[in-house]
């Protein structure tokens, strides 16, 4: 059974959407379905289900702009076919409305865009950080971040954009006017009020944090509405992400976070790293954890992703590439971790032929990162044995486990029936994955608590699409890129 492609997915809740608003009352799976069996008949007129209204295809089709790859006729196939996905949908819509207070669609009729159809309001994102890039190539710490390269969905993750049809001919904003000094004014006034407490934000995000100011104001008056979706399997919620002005760069500064737990699975190819989000009074709002592990297909390598997930839930508030892991520990000066790593892989792979020890000195400072593993493993070589057991050795100084008796990898890899590829992969998985455990663990002695504690909070804000902070202990916060404003809906 073929499943919905993201890109389908998200048309889908704009149509259910545009026949939602077209009807004015809730819709039915059934409602739904009617509306896009009208696509593969040609009709002119849409029988809504057990309504039994009878709307033309133009009065919700003007309503609705999706990319022009999704294939509008086979969608009642697919969903007939992913009656879950189709349930998500209706019950998105129907939420989108029946919540006008967060959802803020108040003015009238509304064009349901994918957020490829309204590329400009990502691309105006891409181009202003195009900018910064060229414009700091040698920079140092700023060089470095915008040369990795920031994810627009972290600046923004709308999937689908809401722009009230009075509006619509405004929805272009013009990048290139000059700024007009509204983020130093703002943080001038914030340093001025809490003097023993500075905020600062690299010169070159004005334009950003003005364009942010524009989205904000937008979503207040009920002109655009950015829209995240998650997949709804009952009445969803609506939340609400403002964090446009500056008076968050002291709120990211002010929280706490506490890492409670790493746990470095032995018959798991990841690492969790459970953490509290805390107020300055030191009361828990929300426990979390991170998922380390490879989150790519079967079919190739790649280095681990980590993931946010809420303790005792399902969902995930987002994720974040390895690259940027190690970034955003070495911007918190978390690189002493590094160098530690670097001396317990030297002592791992003491002894090792001449080959393979050029090959761990010739890794930068950082994680071990796949190509290096698989260089060392032999990228063509059927027998794996010959290094495992340095791995495993590594694995152990990282972790604290005991080598004599915690012989993970010559276990797993000695009794599966598996491909080299998988191999390959799980000595990856695991390496990697403690790796990140060791940085983040408090008990590991790799780096002092409070930069351990700041790296987990920075991984925390730019994966949950927050933005890009970083932290001097507790009393400086810097902003490398401020994330925009957008409401998340579902479950």
């Amino acid at each position: 059974m073929a499943k919905p492609s993201n890109d389908q997915q998200e048309s889908l809740v704009c149509m259910a959407s545009s026949l939602r608003q077209a009807i004015g009352t809730d819709i039915s799976e059934s409602d739904f379905l009617s509306f896009l069996e009208t696509f593969i008949t040609g009709s002119s007129d849409i029988n809504v289900g057990e309504k039994s209204i009878k709307l033309s295809t133009d009065e919700v089709g003007k309503y609705f702009d999706v990319p022009k790859s999704v294939n509008l006729k086979e969608m009642s196939g697919l969903m007939v076919e992913n009656r879950d996905w189709l349930a998500s949908c209706v019950l998105i819509a129907n939420k989108l409305f029946n919540d006008k207070a967060k959802s803020k669609l108040n003015k009238g009729n509304y064009i349901f865009y994918h957020s490829k159809s309204y590329s400009s309001f990502k691309g105006n994102f891409n181009d202003l950080m195009k900018e910064v890039k060229s414009n700091n190539k040698e920079n140092g710490d700023i060089g470095l971040v915008f040369g990795q390269g920031i994810s627009e969905d972290k600046w923004n993750p709308a999937d689908i954009i809401a722009v009230a049809t009075n509006y619509d001919n405004k929805k272009k904003y013009n990048i290139n006017q000059k700024p007009q000094g509204k983020l130093i004014e703002s943080l001038q006034r914030l340093n001025d009020r809490d003097a023993k407490k500075k905020a600062e934000a690299i010169g070159d995000i004005s334009k950003l944090y003005e364009y942010n100011l524009w989205v904000d104001e937008n979503y207040v008056k009920g002109n655009i509405i950015p829209i995240s979706l998650k997949k709804a399997t009952s009445t969803p919620k609506i939340e609400i992400y403002r964090q446009s002005k500056s008076d968050v760069f002291k709120s990211f500064l002010d929280m706490k976070v506490n890492v409670t737990k790493v746990e470095y699975k032995e018959s798991n190819q990841k690492c969790i790293i459970h953490f509290d989000i805390l107020t300055p009074k030191n009361r828990v709002v929300n426990s979390l954890f991170f998922d380390a592990r490879g989150f790519e297909s079967s079919k190739i390598n790649a280095d681990v992703q980590i993931q946010i997930q809420k303790s005792g839930g399902a969902a995930n508030y987002g994720k974040i590439a390895l690259p940027m892991t190690e970034l955003i520990s070495k911007l918190n000066k978390g690189t002493p971790a590094f160098t530690k790593m670097q001396q317990l892989r030297k002592k791992a792979f003491a002894g090792s032929p001449k080959e393979t020890l050029s090959v761990i000195n010739s890794i930068p400072s950082g994680f071990f990162r796949y190509g290096y593993i698989d260089d060392i493993l032999g990228r063509n070589s059927s027998d794996l044995t010959d290094y495992t057991v340095n791995y495993r050795y590594f694995l152990n100084y990282i972790s604290a486990l005991h080598p004599q008796n915690k012989d993970v990898l010559e276990r797993w890899l000695g009794t599966k029936s598996t491909t080299l590829l998988e191999k390959r992969k799980y000595i990856k998985n695991k390496v990697q994955s403690f790796e990140v455990g060791y940085v983040l663990d408090t008990s590991s002695g790799a780096i002092q608590k409070t930069i351990q504690e700041n790296i987990t909070k920075s991984i925390y804000l730019y994966a949950a699409s927050k933005g890009l902070y970083t932290f001097g202990d507790d009393k400086e916060v810097k902003a490398f890129m401020q994330s925009s404003t957008f409401i998340k809906v579902g479950n």
